[in-house]
């Protein structure tokens, strides 16, 4: 089996690649950062055609996953998996109370309304807050995870501190790895690229 990706950072390759290790699925991965930059300075509807252009070159794989969260809108819901959707679907199992992580604001109107989407289709009410880290951003950007990281986990605890929320969602792929510096949370701290995956893996074997 075949599973393509779509990147708007190189960096993410080798982590997808890490959990597909052992699975006997192949992943295809296709990285273009000029999306994501594009469609914070210009919008969603500059790059529309780009992206769906991207994901047309990974249709030979029985899967494909989007793995930024920006360009999620853009995505046809019946070919192409979004990221942050198996997350935020488990999310509204675990209670109404929900903390959206994120770093970028280009990111924010994506994920909430994924949420709702994710809510509404499941018939329950949520009370989301949506947290961002800008801060973070500069040092992945820098290629400094280990700042990029204690940003996160630093910005989630304080927020943890004046609200209490049945799970914090790290909703942005690169932020995964801040789950290990939070996992005495009361909160769970869901992270994206290993749900995913699994729902890629899932859904590939349907088509095989």
């Amino acid at each position: 089996m075949k599973i393509g990706f779509l990147h708007t950072a190189q960096v993410h390759v080798g982590t997808f690649d890490a959990f597909l290790e052992g699975t006997g699925v192949t992943a295809i991965h296709h990285v273009d950062a000029d999306l994501l930059a594009r469609a914070q300075t210009a919008g969603l509807d500059a790059v529309r055609r780009d992206a769906h252009n991207a994901v047309a070159k990974l249709e030979h794989t029985h899967a494909v996953v989007c793995t930024c969260s920006t360009l999620g809108p853009l995505m046809d819901p019946e070919h192409v998996l979004r990221i942050d959707k198996p997350a935020f679907d488990h999310a509204i199992t675990l209670g109404p109370r929900i903390l959206i992580v994120i770093c970028l604001e280009s990111t924010s109107a994506p994920s909430e309304a994924l949420l709702a989407d994710c809510a509404q289709t499941a018939g329950v009410e949520v009370t989301p807050n949506t947290l961002i880290c800008a801060a973070a951003w500069p040092c992945f950007e820098t290629g400094d995870m280990d700042a990029f990281n204690t940003t996160i986990a630093h910005n989630v605890r304080n927020a943890c501190n004046t609200e209490t929320y049945d799970s914090v969602i790290l909703a942005q792929a690169s932020m995964a790895g801040a789950a290990r510096l939070l996992r005495d949370l009361n909160a769970p701290v869901l992270t994206t690229p290993h749900m995913a995956v699994q729902a890629a893996i899932a859904a590939a074997k349907t088509r095989a």
